[in-house]
């Protein structure tokens, strides 16, 4: 597991996927979760989990679109 990180056992479901990515429209490989039950603490969890990682692709110059 990574630094600062715990095993969460959240009830979800995948709503879409896309394994492959595309150069020609720079679409990453991915998916999205639908948490179905989720606690307020693993709601901040994650939330505490990818706002530090879109602050690290700021710092690092990579901004999103």
């Amino acid at each position: 597991m990574f630094p600062n990180s715990r095993y969460l056992d959240i009830p979800s479901e995948v709503t879409w996927s896309y394994p492959y990515g595309s150069e020609k429209d720079a679409t990453p490989c991915g998916m999205g979760v639908r948490f179905l039950e989720i606690s307020e603490a693993d709601q901040e969890f994650i939330a505490s989990l990818s706002s530090g990682y879109l602050q690290t692709e700021f710092e690092k110059g990579n901004y999103f679109d």
